[in-house]
């Protein structure tokens, strides 16, 4: 996950990236802190996994 600044982005200027953040699964949604509010606070950013055991797991023969 890189954390990057949109303004410098935009302007053309090769140091836009702010932070780098490994993460060692696939990512299937990110959800940041207070994201679907009016008024988000953006401290956290959590990176959802999308591993599953497809809808149900057998549970017999």
């Amino acid at each position: 996950v890189v954390k990057w600044n949109v303004d410098k982005a935009v302007a053309g200027t090769s140091d836009y990236i702010v932070d780098r953040i490994n993460v060692h699964y696939n990512i299937g949604h990110l959800q940041a802190s207070g994201g679907e509010t009016m008024a988000p606070t953006g401290d956290f950013l959590l990176a959802l996994n999308k591993l599953s055991k497809d809808q149900y797991l057998p549970v017999g023969p």
